[in-house]
């Protein structure tokens, strides 16, 4: 999270050298046709990572799970299905058709082809702004002996926010930033949300157990909490989308990227504040695990 130009998209994909010889490839800035990303995707040392400069934490993270699942016995079967796609002034477009990736070659073959859709645009605080918001979504299941574990990782590329007045100079741009500008309130006010429920919680752990407040009418638009809380995951498609990886049976991870200038003082302020929001929210994830008899019984019922 934080404002146009301060590092999100560097953070999250990074770029990588092809090699000494070969010019910088960035991810986001893809001017080479197909047979040349082929021909940069054959010198990579998948498992090394030697020509990898500067790994934003998406290829990180998917280096690092097709190394843990090369680890697990022969009796485990791991699969591990792919999506990527963007949310462009509220609707969701594909970059790169959905499919099975067999290895972490395959993850960044769909990066690339992917990031090639990606919609940018030059702006007067970033030549390539990212105009959408990008998701990578790893469906990974292991079935064993044991039974089968499922799990999903959400891998978010985040719009910048932005001052409309600072960046418009056409109606498009215009248009663009108020849907960034909208889903990044909601996604605000999500937060919030489950900042609060995290701290009645608390205050709930401290306190003897008292009488129930009465129940309030659900929103139009929200999704009901434990404890009463409405929480607005429906008001932007990022959230709806997000809504397990925010508020459900997960671990989420935040990064906060803000700018150095003092132009923008007013928006590093904000992205902090938001990021001591976030610190102040508390999950419990738990490990979604069945055994082959319950399985067996489910699919008799």
């Amino acid at each position: 999270y934080g404002q146009t130009g301060s590092g999100k998209t560097h953070s999250m994909m990074g770029r990588w050298n092809s090699s000494p010889a070969e010019p910088e490839l960035w991810y986001g800035v893809l001017p080479f046709p197909d047979p040349v990303i082929e021909r940069v995707l054959s010198f990579m040392d998948w498992h090394n990572l030697p020509n990898f400069s500067d790994q934003g934490l998406i290829p990180r993270v998917a280096a690092q799970l097709f190394r843990t699942l090369e680890q697990l016995p022969d009796t485990d079967r791991p699969h591990v299905q792919a999506t990527y796609f963007e949310i462009y002034n509220e609707n969701v477009v594909p970059l790169a058709p959905e499919r099975r990736v067999n290895g972490y070659a395959d993850v960044c073959r769909m990066l690339l082809a992917g990031q090639r859709h990606r919609t940018t645009r030059a702006t007067k605080m970033n030549d390539t702004s990212s105009r959408s918001h990008a998701i990578l979504t790893l469906h990974v299941a292991i079935e064993g002996a044991g039974g089968r574990v499922k799990s999903r990782v959400d891998l978010v590329d985040l719009a910048g926010s932005e001052r409309v007045g600072q960046n418009a100079e056409e109606q498009l741009e215009m248009k663009e930033g108020c849907h960034i500008n909208l889903s990044l309130v909601v996604l605000g006010r999500v937060m919030q949300c489950l900042a609060d429920r995290a701290a009645q919680e608390r205050r709930r752990a401290k306190q003897r157990p008292s009488k129930p407040a009465p129940k309030k009418p659900a929103r139009k638009g929200a999704a009901k909490a434990d404890d009463g809380l409405y929480v607005p995951f429906r008001d932007s498609e990022l959230t709806r989308y997000l809504e397990s990886s925010l508020g459900g049976n997960a671990r989420t991870y935040m990064v906060a990227t803000v700018s150095p200038e003092m132009a923008h003082l007013q928006e590093t302020i904000s992205t902090l504040r938001y990021a001591q929001q976030c610190s102040r929210i508390r999950v419990k994830a738990q490990a979604d695990a069945q055994s082959l008899p319950q399985l067996a019984a489910q699919c008799l019922r």
